[in-house]
């Protein structure tokens, strides 16, 4: 699945791999309030290894509200990533004269 979004929305894996861990540590954190939570996930494996106090957690066992707030966390650090993805692509490209047709107006900028 990581690969997948790698490819299509041109994401670095590491970017993902941190998305995930920043969402799961979320979701511990939701269900353990004031304790010091560690995440890390084995790139190679895929492996979640969450920890609260030192403490192995079983990332199975949160409750579905946290799993949800952990979904959309992974989903805003997916859709930062792809902006900024697509912000390095045509930053070097500043300047240049293109030619593109209309697609929406959103507040004050123009999609091309």
């Amino acid at each position: 699945m990581i690969d997948s979004i790698h490819r299509d929305k041109n994401i670095p894996k590491k970017e993902i791999f941190k998305a995930i861990e920043i969402a799961v540590a979320v979701a511990v954190r939701s269900a353990y309030p004031d304790s010091e939570v560690v995440v890390t996930i084995d790139e190679s494996s895929g492996a979640i290894d969450a920890t609260r106090d030192s403490v192995p957690v079983d990332t199975s066992s949160l409750s579905q509200v946290a799993a949800q707030t952990a979904k959309q966390v992974i989903i805003q650090k997916i859709r930062e990533a792809e902006r900024d993805s697509l912000f390095d692509e045509f930053e070097d490209q500043r300047g240049d004269l293109m030619t593109g047709t209309v697609q929406r107006f959103e507040g004050g900028a123009v999609i091309v």
